[in-house]
C-alpha cells in the first residue's frame, strides 16, 4: 500500500511539474559585454547563431533594477538583433502571463511580436510596435500611450482558451485583444529600423495548464477605432467605432460616451443583426472629427451594453493622442511595396497600402511590386532592394520598412517642403491602345546635382480567374491577429474574392531613372522641363484604373518629390472634333495669345485657365456663341509656365496647354 501511494505521488508530481513553467531573468549573473545566451537557455536568436550581432549584449548604461539589461539598437532595414525568448514549448491552454520593463529613449521605438510555434517564422500570434511618438499598438488595435526615457512594465494575461489577451501598461489594463485558437511559443524582440533603440530588464513568463486566466463574462464588450495618431490640421474625418463582443451573450444595444477635443458626446447603437460571441461590428459615429494643427485628443467609453453596465471594463476605454500636421504644399511621398500571391503575410502590405491611400488620397504614391505571380513586372520586381515580404522601400531610402511603420514615414515627409512639381499629360487612342504621355516637371529654386526622373504605371482593381491570382494568407482563423478583414477569409484567399491595388504595371525608365534627366551638368535652372514617352498598353490592363506615376530622386537617389494622376485626368481631349477646332497663337506666348474655336453648331461656351497644377485662375461664361470665334487670353500678369485652358461646349470640352515664356 505505501509502495502504491508514493508511486502515485511520484505521478502527480511530475504532471503538476509538467502543467506549470515559469522563468525570470535580472541579468545580474552576467558580465557587461557577454550576451544574453551566455546565460539561461531560455534565450537564443532566429537563426539559432548566439554571441554575434543577432544576439543582445548586456549593458550598464540601463536598469531597470540592480545594475545591468540587454541592448537593441535597430540599423536601415531591421535587425540584425533577432533574439527570442523561449516559453518551454508551444502552449494553447492554460493561462499565460508576460512581464517586462523597457527602456525606450525620446524619439525611439521598439518591437516585439509573441511566436505561435516552437520553429520561429510561422505564426506571429501578435505583434506590439511601441511607437516614435509614444503610441503602443498591438497589431493593428487602437493605441495606448507608454512613457519615454523611464523604465515602464509591459505586461500581458492570456487565456489561451479563449484567446483573450490583457495589455497591461505599470500593472493597468488598458485594453484587451482577441486572438482565438492561438498558441504561444516564444517571444522575438526585434529592432524594426533605424528608430527603434531599447532596453530590456526583469523579463518573465509564467504558465499555468490549470489555471484560466483573465476570466470570461457573459456580457462584455470591446471597443476600437480607426483615428490613428495624425491627421491633416483642418481635415474633417468619419470615425468609425469597432465594438467586438468577447462575452457570451449576443449584444443588441451599445452606449458610448466620448470626448473631440473637449467636447463630450453620448450615443446609443441598436444592432439589427445582433453581435454573437467572437464577432464585430462597425458604426460610423454620429459626430466626426477635425484636428487642429498641434495636438488634439480624443476618447472614448463603452459604458453600458444591452441596456446595463459591461461586465468587464478593461476593453472599453481608449485614450488616443493625435498630432494635427499641415503638408508641404504639393508634396507627395513615393512608397514601394513587395509583395507577392504566394507570400502568406502579404495581406498585411495590402492592408496598410489600402490604408495609406485612404488616409492620405492626395499625398500618398503607392506601388505594389509583385514577384513571381501573374501580376510581377520583371523589371520593376529585379530591381527593388527588398530581401523580405511584404517589405517596403520608402523615397528610396536606404531602409526596408515593415507595412506598419508607413504611416509614420508618411506623416514625417509631407510636411518637408519639394523643389520639384510634376505635371502629368497624356493622349490615348482607344483604337491602338497608344498612351503618349508628357512629363512636366518644375523646379521652384534650381537645384545642385544629378537628378532623375522615374516614370511608370499602375493599376486599381486588378483581378483574375486562375489559381495565381489567389492570395496566401497566414491570417486565415484569427490565429495570427486581426488584419483589416483576412482574418475571416480562407487560406488561401480564392482568386474570385481578391482585388489587388496599385499593381506595378509598367516602368518607362530604368528603376533608378533617367541620368541627367534635368542637365547634363551639375547646375539645374529653375523652370520647366518636358519628358515623353509613348506605350501601347497591353489588352489585360483596364486604362479607366490606371495611374502614371512618376518621382524626381536627387543626389544619393532619395525622392524629392513624386505624383500619381489617372490616365483619364491626364488625357487632354475628351472630344476629338472639338480639339481639332480649337487652336491658340502665338503658343508660346509672351503673355498675350488668341483662342480660336470653330464651332459647327450653336453652343454655350465657357472658358477656364488652370496652373500646371490644376488651380483654377479665371474662368468666364460667354453664353451662346455659334460660327468662328476669337477669345483673348492675357496671360501678363502670370508666371513662366505652362497653363490649361479647358473650353466646355454644352456638354463637350476639351483642354488646350499654353506655355507662357517671357
Amino acid at each position: 500500500m505505501k509502495k502504491t501511494l508514493f508511486l502515485f505521488s511520484l505521478l502527480f508530481a511530475f504532471t503538476f511539474a509538467y502543467a506549470q513553467d515559469s522563468f525570470s531573468d535580472d541579468f545580474e549573473a552576467l558580465n557587461v559585454g557577454d550576451f544574453a545566451s551566455d546565460g539561461a537557455a531560455n534565450w537564443t536568436t532566429w537563426s539559432g547563431t548566439t554571441g554575434g550581432a543577432e544576439d543582445a549584449p548586456v549593458t550598464d548604461t540601463q536598469a531597470a533594477s540592480g545594475t545591468k539589461s540587454i541592448h537593441f539598437v535597430g540599423v536601415n532595414g531591421g535587425g540584425p538583433q533577432d533574439v527570442l525568448l523561449l516559453f518551454g514549448d508551444r502552449r494553447d491552454s492554460g493561462h499565460f502571463s508576460f512581464s517586462s520593463k523597457f527602456y525606450i529613449p525620446a524619439g525611439k521605438g521598439a518591437y516585439f511580436n509573441f511566436q505561435g510555434e516552437t520553429a520561429p517564422g510561422i505564426t506571429w500570434t501578435v505583434n506590439a510596435f511601441m511607437n516614435t511618438d509614444g503610441n503602443l499598438n498591438v497589431d493593428t488595435e487602437a493605441p495606448y500611450a507608454f512613457p519615454h526615457d523611464e523604465w515602464f512594465t509591459l505586461g500581458m494575461e492570456a487565456n489561451l482558451e479563449t484567446g483573450v489577451y490583457e495589455v497591461l501598461v505599470n500593472g493597468k489594463c488598458v485594453g484587451s485583444v482577441l486572438r482565438p485558437n492561438s498558441s504561444i511559443a516564444s517571444i522575438d524582440l526585434f529592432p524594426l529600423d533605424a528608430s527603434n533603440e531599447f532596453y530590456v530588464d526583469d523579463i518573465s513568463y509564467n504558465w499555468d495548464a490549470n489555471a484560466d486566466g483573465p476570466a470570461t463574462y457573459a456580457v462584455d464588450g470591446s471597443i476600437d477605432v480607426n483615428m490613428g495618431n495624425t491627421g491633416f490640421a483642418g481635415a474633417t474625418r468619419d470615425i468609425v467605432l469597432s465594438l467586438t463582443n468577447m462575452g457570451s451573450e449576443s449584444i443588441v444595444t451599445a452606449d458610448l460616451e466620448y470626448n473631440l477635443n473637449g467636447t463630450m458626446y453620448t450615443e446609443t447603437f441598436s444592432f439589427d443583426n445582433a453581435i454573437t460571441s467572437g464577432s464585430t461590428a462597425n458604426v460610423t459615429l454620429a459626430n466626426n472629427f477635425t484636428a487642429n494643427n498641434g495636438a488634439n485628443s480624443a476618447s472614448f467609453t463603452l459604458v453600458g451594453v444591452n441596456g446595463s453596465a459591461d461586465e468587464y471594463g478593461c476593453n472599453n476605454e481608449i485614450a488616443i493622442n493625435i498630432t494635427g500636421i499641415t503638408p508641404a504644399p504639393n508634396r507627395k511621398v513615393w512608397a514601394e511595396e513587395g509583395t507577392g500571391t504566394w507570400c502568406q503575410w502579404c495581406p498585411r502590405g495590402d492592408v496598410f497600402m489600402n490604408a495609406m491611400n485612404e488616409a492620405y488620397p492626395d499625398h500618398f504614391v503607392g506601388i505594389a511590386v509583385h514577384n513571381n505571380d501573374p501580376m510581377a513586372n520583371a523589371d520593376w520586381d529585379a530591381a527593388l532592394p527588398v530581401t523580405g515580404y511584404p517589405g517596403m522601400i520608402f523615397e528610396r531610402e536606404n531602409e526596408e520598412l515593415d507595412p506598419a511603420q508607413l504611416e509614420a514615414k508618411i506623416i514625417e515627409y509631407i510636411v518637408q517642403p519639394a523643389n520639384s512639381v510634376m505635371v502629368h499629360e497624356a493622349n490615348y487612342d482607344e483604337t491602338t491602345r497608344e498612351l503618349q504621355l508628357t512629363v512636366h516637371t518644375y523646379f521652384e529654386n534650381g537645384a545642385v546635382g544629378d537628378h532623375k526622373l522615374v516614370v511608370g504605371l499602375t493599376e486599381d482593381g486588378v483581378t483574375g480567374t486562375d489559381q495565381g491570382y489567389a492570395q496566401s494568407n497566414a491570417y486565415a482563423g484569427g490565429g495570427a491577429g486581426i488584419m483589416g478583414g483576412y482574418e475571416l477569409l480562407p487560406n488561401p484567399v480564392p482568386a474570385s474574392q481578391m482585388v489587388y491595388n496599385h499593381v506595378a504595371r509598367e516602368l518607362l525608365t530604368s528603376w533608378a531613372g533617367i541620368d541627367d534627366a534635368f542637365s547634363t551638368t551639375a547646375i539645374i535652372d529653375a523652370g520647366w522641363y518636358a519628358h515623353d514617352f509613348t506605350i501601347t498598353l497591353s489588352d489585360d490592363y483596364d486604362v479607366e484604373k490606371m495611374h502614371i506615376v512618376s518621382a524626381v530622386t536627387g543626389p544619393g537617389g532619395f525622392v524629392d518629390n513624386a505624383e500619381s494622376t489617372k490616365i483619364e485626368s491626364a488625357v487632354d481631349t475628351k472630344d476629338i472634333t472639338l480639339e481639332q477646332n480649337i487652336s491658340i497663337s502665338p503658343n508660346p506666348t509672351n503673355g498675350v495669345s488668341n483662342i480660336r474655336i470653330q464651332l459647327e453648331e450653336a453652343a454655350n461656351i465657357s472658358i477656364a485657365v488652370m496652373d500646371g497644377l490644376g488651380k483654377l485662375i479665371s474662368q468666364k461664361n460667354y453664353g451662346q456663341m455659334n460660327g468662328d470665334q476669337i477669345y483673348p487670353f492675357d496671360g501678363s500678369d502670370l508666371n513662366n509656365g505652362i497653363y490649361y485652358i479647358r473650353i466646355n461646349a454644352n456638354d463637350k470640352f476639351a483642354t488646350k496647354r499654353i506655355i507662357i515664356n517671357r
